[in-house]
C-alpha cells in the first residue's frame, strides 16, 4: 500500500513537471519582466513616470496573463490532455500567479520610493534582493520549476547591472535595457520549450475532428 501511495506521488510529481515543458510559463514570466523593463518608457516622451507606469503595467499584465491562460487552453490541454491534481499542487498553482502579481505591485511601490528618495539605489538593491529574489528562489523549490532558479538569478543579476549603470546610462534607459535584454531572453527560451513541445506533441486529425 505504501509503495503504490509513492508510486502515485511520483507520477503526480512527473505529470506535475510537464505543466512547465511547454515553455508557456516562461513566455509569461518574459513578458512579465518587459513589462517592467518598458514601464517607464513613456517618460522619454515627457510623461510623468507614474503616469507611464499606470498605463503600461496593466496592460502588459494583462496580456501575459491572456498568454499563460489561452496557451494552456489552445495548445497544451489539446496535445497532452488537462491532469487534474491534487489539492495541494492546485493550491501552488494558484499561489504561484497571486505570487507574481504581489511581485508586479511591489516592483511599482519600490520604484515609487526610490524615484521619489525615499530610499537610497544601495537600499533598493538589498530590497529586492530580500522580496523578489529570495522568495522567487522559495518558489522555484515549491514548484520544482527549475528554470525559474535561473529566472530570479537573472532578476538579481539585473538590479546589480541596473544600478551600476544608473550613472553611465541614466534613467530609464538603465532599466530598459538590462531588464529588455533579461525579459527578451526569458521569452526566447520559452519560445524554444514551446516549439520544442509543439514538435514532440502535434496534434492528430482525429484530435481535431
Amino acid at each position: 500500500m505504501n509503495n503504490e501511495k509513492l508510486s502515485l506521488k511520483e507520477l503526480e510529481k512527473k505529470a506535475y513537471r510537464s505543466t512547465f515543458q511547454d515553455g508557456i510559463w516562461d513566455i509569461y514570466l518574459g513578458i512579465i519582466i518587459l513589462g517592467l523593463a518598458l514601464s517607464t518608457i513613456g517618460t522619454l516622451f515627457g510623461l510623468p513616470s507614474i503616469i507611464s507606469m499606470l498605463i503600461i503595467l496593466p496592460l502588459v499584465y494583462s496580456i501575459g496573463i491572456a498568454i499563460l491562460i489561452l496557451g494552456k487552453k489552445k495548445i497544451t490541454v489539446p496535445r497532452i490532455g488537462y491532469v487534474k491534481f491534487g489539492s495541494k499542487r492546485q493550491r501552488r498553482k494558484k499561489e504561484l500567479v497571486i505570487f507574481l502579481s504581489i511581485i508586479l505591485i511591489i516592483n511599482l511601490i519600490i520604484f515609487l520610493l526610490s524615484n521619489f528618495e525615499i530610499i537610497d539605489i544601495k537600499g533598493l538593491f538589498l530590497l529586492n534582493i530580500i522580496i523578489i529574489v529570495m522568495p522567487l528562489g522559495i518558489v522555484a523549490y515549491l514548484l520544482d520549476f527549475k528554470r525559474l532558479y535561473i529566472i530570479a538569478f537573472l532578476i538579481g543579476i539585473g538590479i546589480y547591472f541596473t544600478i551600476e549603470l544608473q550613472d553611465i546610462l541614466g534613467f530609464p534607459l538603465s532599466p530598459i535595457l538590462i531588464f529588455g535584454c533579461i525579459g527578451i531572453i526569458i521569452v526566447s527560451w520559452g519560445l524554444y520549450y514551446l516549439i520544442n513541445f509543439l514538435k514532440k506533441y502535434p496534434i492528430s486529425n482525429q484530435n481535431l475532428e
